[in-house]
């Protein structure tokens, strides 16, 4: 095995360009895998030959390591040709594209350290199951519905008195000519839901609305834990979600009690994860609600808000290539600060070369 390090990402995430550009100043090989150029501008290939695999990956500008050390799984994507396809054919080429890169993520990089491997990866964005595990660890969850059923709907508001959340069943953005799309969390009450077969069309996550003292932010790299509070008075309109606040959100770094971070740890061993970032609510009364794990979390707009060093500190655990990770500090840590207009020059540079998937946004500062 090398000693290679592969960012597996689409143009646009200022996250990949801030730790490629940090990797290199420690010294480390790194290969930032555009994987938005395929197929459109990419090739990928899986061969056998006397039962010897060979994979070869090209995107617009590099070909893939053979055989990396560490994969960072951040931001896969895909960018269907559609000049050259008939529109009847794109849903077709589309699960024919999916499913050529699934099989062969499932190959490459068979002995290298992955945050996170792609099949936990996939396992762990499932809500019910997320919350199924949170459980089991020990933690508080919110009564939740997920479901298709209107009777189950309603009959779930009226049982919270009208102080319902409700989430998509998955993050998603989309666009048209004029506007992005992203849907976040809000409060509901029955008079406010739609007809019951536009309930019955699109499942959703209905979830009782828990008091806040404060809202957290865990980000879990290895055994490494990094918390920030955010604080309720500082919510504003993002009082239900806080990524509603845009630059207006307030956040401080926090020390957390030990058990609270051990049973986090429980939650990431059971998913098959290394690294997640996770939403609480604390309540007035002080107990911790868990809310979700996302297994590729944001965490830069963190540090820029509470000045914590998670930039250095997941540069580090990625050249560990290990799950016991824990920081010791660096003293020659530069801070993302320091890098951002290096960073900024290299997303633009990359943009000029390498296709973005269509349909896809990912804002710089807050996005979960």
């Amino acid at each position: 095995m090398g000693n290679d390090i592969v960012i597996i990402t689409t143009t646009g995430d200022f996250h990949s360009y801030a730790v490629a550009l940090n990797l290199r100043r420690h010294g480390a090989a790194v290969t930032v895998w555009h994987s938005s150029d395929y197929p459109k501008g990419a090739t990928e290939t899986i061969a056998f030959h006397d039962n010897e695999c060979r994979i070869v990956v090209h995107d617009a500008e590099n070909q893939l390591p053979a055989d990396p050390a560490v994969i960072w799984h951040r931001r896969p994507a895909i960018t269907l040709d559609r000049d050259v396809l008939d529109p009847a054919d794109v849903s077709f080429a589309d699960l024919s594209v999916r499913m050529a890169r699934r099989s062969l993520l499932s190959l490459y990089g068979r002995s290298a350290f992955w945050v996170n491997d792609s099949s936990a990866a996939a396992r762990a964005n499932s809500k019910p199951l997320q919350q199924m595990v949170a459980a089991d660890a020990g933690f508080l969850t919110p009564d939740t519905l997920y479901t298709n059923d209107p009777k189950e709907v309603r009959a779930f508001m009226r049982s919270k008195n009208d102080s319902v959340i409700f989430k998509p069943i998955t993050g998603y953005v989309w666009s048209d000519d004029e506007k992005v799309y992203m849907p976040y969390s809000t409060v509901m009450g029955e008079s406010r839901l739609v007809a019951d077969g536009l309930l019955q069309a699109v499942p959703g996550i209905y979830q009782e609305y828990v008091p806040k003292q404060y809202e957290l932010r865990i980000t879990i790299m290895g055994r490494q834990a990094f918390a920030a509070k955010v604080p309720r008075s500082s919510a504003g309109r993002g009082a239900v979600d806080w990524r509603l606040t845009g630059g207006h959100l307030v956040m401080e770094g926090v020390e957390l009690p030990e058990a609270v971070i051990e049973r986090c740890l429980h939650v990431l061993r059971e998913l098959g994860l290394v690294f997640g970032c996770f939403d609480f609510i604390v309540r007035p009364d002080d107990e911790y609600v868990f809310l979700e794990v996302n297994q590729m979390g944001q965490f830069l707009f963190v540090e820029d808000l509470t000045r914590l060093p998670l930039l250095a500190a997941f540069t580090d655990f990625l050249l560990s290539a290990s799950a016991d990770f824990v920081w010791d500090g660096d003293a020659g840590a530069v801070s993302l600060e320091e890098l951002r207009m290096d960073v900024t020059s290299a997303m633009d540079a990359a943009m000029n070369t390498h296709l973005t998937a269509p349909s896809r946004f990912f804002p710089d500062r807050i996005t979960a």
